[in-house]
């Protein structure tokens, strides 16, 4: 996370963090993510990454918070930016294998269109899901999810151990 510091510090753009209605205090068990850590790094830093890049002016935005869908908990991280945005037509190709923007190879020197097809599968994987909003000039927000539990516990029973 340094280096994103570093390459938002570089850009003159702000990069913040927020954690919001996290749901449990300091002393309780915390919720069991259904996932490794490097699993949700590598993720949180490839979005975060894009969003750093394709940001000249404002900053990026991490919004970590706990959500309830159809039953189950799921850890959710939300990353802003106030960056050049996807254009509509263009938004359909994001998930798609090498999906690279002829309209930012200017600003993407290096990429070549697998990062956010790579974070899909994983967070798939591992029973959540990415989307996204994005309006051309205004920004674009990428949330994506991970599965809680209760307890250890209870993933190692789902897991037959």
């Amino acid at each position: 996370m340094d280096i994103q510091k570093m390459k938002a510090a570089e850009k003159k753009i702000w990069l913040k963090t927020e954690f919001v209605d996290i749901g449990w205090k300091r002393g309780q068990e915390s919720p069991f993510i259904f996932t490794d850590e490097q699993r949700v790094m590598q993720v949180l830093l490839g979005i975060q990454s894009n969003a750093i890049k394709f940001t000249e002016e404002g900053g990026v935005q991490i919004k970590v918070k706990i959500i309830e869908s159809k039953g189950h908990k799921y850890l959710e991280i939300s990353v802003i930016d106030t960056g050049i945005g996807i254009k509509y037509e263009d938004q359909d190709k994001l998930f798609k294998l090498f999906g690279f923007l002829q309209d930012s190879k200017e600003l993407n020197t290096k990429g070549i269109g697998l990062g956010l097809v790579i974070s899909d599968q994983i967070v798939t994987e591992f029973g959540g899901k990415v989307t996204f909003v994005s309006e051309p000039d205004v920004g674009s927000t990428f949330k994506f999810t991970f599965r809680l539990s209760d307890s250890e516990e209870e993933e190692e029973s789902k897991n037959g151990k």
